[in-house]
């Protein structure tokens, strides 16, 4: 496979042994079976721990192969992410008829000290881009869940606030998804257990705070 081939601009690629996960700046089609050719080839390499680095169109892109551990504890928790997030999502929409993206904003305003809450700043609380919150928040504004208010200190600023209606919505839903949270996930585990996954889970988020911004 030629690096040449590969037309993809500026993308970041992570390779995992027996999985693949991409973080995209622009979209091409087939790219998957691509870097699938790439981690079969790497495969057959030893050491596993192979570092590939290609460049494709003048960008720079590094590939990485975890160790078997590694990737092990990385397939459960994908399995995991499988296995919770279809069910609570119909939940919500069917009891609720609140999409997993609405819920999203909703709880993310709702958590808010002042109620009300700058768009940048919920973007970032909800781990979304800026340019995906803001059609997501004319989606919502639409149908009447959410307002924007403007900021009294800055006019071309504004604030994200629940309507009436947005805080109804997001009141009614919190007990379900509670509730779907308790059944499907809290009590498939031991105290001990959740205790040491809110440990990984704040070990996992400082280191990826701490190596940001990536290595190129």
């Amino acid at each position: 496979l030629n690096a040449h081939q590969m037309d993809l601009p500026r993308c970041e690629v992570v390779m995992t042994w027996g999985f693949l996960s991409f973080s995209y700046f622009s979209s091409h089609i087939g790219v998957r079976q691509q870097f699938l050719n790439i981690y079969l080839m790497c495969q057959q390499s030893t050491p596993i721990n192979l570092t590939c680095q290609l460049s494709c169109y003048g960008c720079y892109m590094k590939t990485v192969l975890a160790n078997d551990l590694q990737v092990e504890a990385w397939m459960a928790f994908h399995q995991l992410r499988v296995s919770l997030l279809p069910p609570l999502v119909k939940n919500l929409t069917q009891k609720c008829g609140v999409s997993e993206a609405e819920y999203n904003v909703l709880i993310g305003i709702y958590s808010s000290p002042e109620d009300e809450i700058r768009p940048t700043d919920l973007a970032e609380k909800i781990g979304w881009e800026n340019g995906r919150l803001s059609h997501q928040l004319s989606r919502m504004e639409s149908k009447g869940l959410v307002d924007r208010r403007e900021c009294p200190v800055d006019a071309r600023s504004c604030y994200i606030a629940l309507s009436k209606n947005g805080r109804v919505k997001i009141e009614k839903t919190i007990p379900v998804h509670l509730i779907e949270v308790k059944r499907l996930f809290g009590e498939a585990l031991s105290p001990d257990q959740l205790k040491a996954l809110i440990e990984i889970a704040d070990a996992v988020s400082k280191h990826v705070g701490d190596i940001k911004p990536p290595i190129n």
